[in-house]
Order: C-alpha cells, then sequence, then structure tokens
C-alpha cells in the first residue's frame, strides 16, 4: 500500500523512513508468528523493518493516534483490520475494508468471499454501519469508486447509503 519500495523479495526498503507505522497489535503478532519465508508474507518482513527502524507503533482499540483521531478493531477481513475515527462535530469514520459496495450496506451478508474469517467479519460489518446510522458521521471506505464521502441512512429498520456531494 505504498509502505514499502525496492524490490521483493530482498531489497525491500521503507517508502518514507522517517514515518512511523501505526498497526494493530494482532497484526503484528500474527506477523511475528508467521514464517517469514511464505510466499509473498509482506506483513512479516514489513514489521520486522520497522522495528530494525524503529518505526513500529502497535496499538490496541480505541488508542488515539493524533489529536482527536483514533483507531477502533475492525476484525474478520484480516488480522488487525481497523478503522479510523476523526472526532469532532462532523465526526469522519475511514471504515477501510469493512464493506466493498453501496449494496453491501442493505446485505451486509453478500460481502463476505475477501474475508478470512467471514463470520466475524459480518458482525463487525453489521456493528460499523450501526454505529455509522446512529452516529450520523460521514465515512468512506476503501473500494468504493471515487473519493466520495457518504452517510449511512437508517428507514424502518433499512440501512441506505447517502453519497455526499463532492
Amino acid at each position: 500500500g505504498g509502505v514499502l519500495t525496492g524490490t521483493w523479495p530482498n531489497d525491500i526498503r521503507l517508502a518514507f523512513p522517517d514515518t512511523p507505522v501505526v498497526i494493530h497489535e494482532d497484526a503484528v503478532n500474527a506477523a511475528r508468528a508467521a514464517d517469514p519465508d511464505a510466499p509473498n508474507n509482506v506483513g512479516t518482513r514489513l514489521v520486522a523493518l520497522l522495528e530494525r527502524e524503529g518505526q513500529l507503533v502497535p496499538v490496541t482499540d480505541g488508542t488515539e493516534i493524533a489529536d482527536a483521531v483514533r483507531v477502533r478493531s475492525a476484525p474478520g477481513h484480516r488480522v488487525g483490520h481497523m478503522c479510523v475515527h476523526v472526532d469532532g462535530p462532523d465526526p469522519f469514520v475511514h471504515a477501510a475494508d469493512t464493506f466493498h459496495n453501496e449494496a453491501h450496506v442493505a446485505h451486509p451478508e453478500w460481502d463476505t468471499s475477501a474475508d478470512e474469517d467471514p463470520e466475524t467479519a459480518l458482525a463487525t460489518r453489521r456493528r460499523v454501519l450501526a454505529e455509522l446510522a446512529d452516529s450520523g458521521a460521514r465515512a468512506v471506505i476503501t473500494h468504493m469508486p471515487g473519493p466520495h464521502a457518504f452517510r449511512i441512512a437508517r428507514d424502518n429498520g433499512v440501512l441506505s447509503l447517502v453519497a455526499e456531494q463532492p
């Protein structure tokens, strides 16, 4: 995702060597426990490199990583998956990979094929969608086309995505 540069697997470097990288402690622990020589195991090499360079910042659920910016655990998609919350008068949430398409708002059960733990991911997806509807926070997700923010609305118990005007 832009953190590394160089040639895989033996010449990887940090693309921004003076920048700390926040990773959920569950993902850090999983990376440390994994076989570093497994095919495409970027996580183990990345965590080791970040530790060597002193740029690894392990966090837990609810950690404030900057003023009014905190991370929330969103398990199921990948180990250590998190959402980023920006608090304030008009709160904002980067919901990352909790869902991938507008249709998944009304049908969260349609979005499990890419998840490591589909049952946990579905529970997380439902929780995040309910929290977004309850809070009225603006949000974005990783795989939504374009950089468009949205809000989640609830009408008679049915959730829908309401796009923000650019």
